[in-house]
């Protein structure tokens, strides 16, 4: 079902061409709502959260850089790494909206923050990294965002915890 979901995300942002003059702090709000098949018995699971954050970068990259220079590039975001803080779960039918923000960008990932929200209520924060991967190899973000403002290339807060995080994790994991 997550197919059918990116088919749609493309197909909106080509019906709705990426806006000329964006704002890379404001967030991209999309709504969704949890339908059976993101659910174990009635609260939504963990893929759930990764999919529709899946979904929300897609939507994100198409409508910030653009779907026709993502599929002229051939231009695919991917994932290298997530994390999931949970206050409360998202149940079968409810209505939620991701509020996708980008929050930092080096010269090879972009790291995005997704605020889940249901019920007026804030029910989990996200975050995840990724980059760009096309026939050449994995593309510089300069590139593929272009002229960013100064705060988004700096190291604020967040980047900084991600990046302690990420660390960890790949200390435990060990040489790839």
């Amino acid at each position: 079902m997550h197919r059918f979901r990116v088919y749609w995300i493309i197909l909106k942002s080509l019906l709705h061409p990426a806006a000329r003059n964006v704002d890379w702090s404001e967030p991209l709000i999309q709504h969704f709502r949890i339908w059976p098949w993101d659910v174990e018995i009635t609260r939504a699971f963990t893929f759930t959260y990764s999919s529709l954050m899946s979904l929300a970068r897609w939507e994100f990259c198409c409508e910030r850089v653009g779907t026709l220079r993502l599929f002229k590039n051939k231009w695919t975001p991917l994932t290298y790494s997530e994390h999931v803080r949970f206050k409360r779960s998202l149940k079968l039918f409810q209505r939620v909206e991701v509020r996708t923000t980008l929050f930092h960008v080096n010269e090879k990932m972009a790291y995005f923050r997704h605020q889940f929200v249901a019920a007026g209520t804030l029910s989990a924060i996200a975050y995840s990294c990724g980059n760009f991967h096309n026939q050449k190899g994995f593309a510089d973000t300069a590139e593929i965002f272009g002229d960013l403002p100064q705060e988004l290339r700096e190291r604020g807060p967040e980047a900084e915890a991600w990046q302690h995080f990420d660390s960890a994790a790949n200390a435990q994991l060990g040489p790839t």
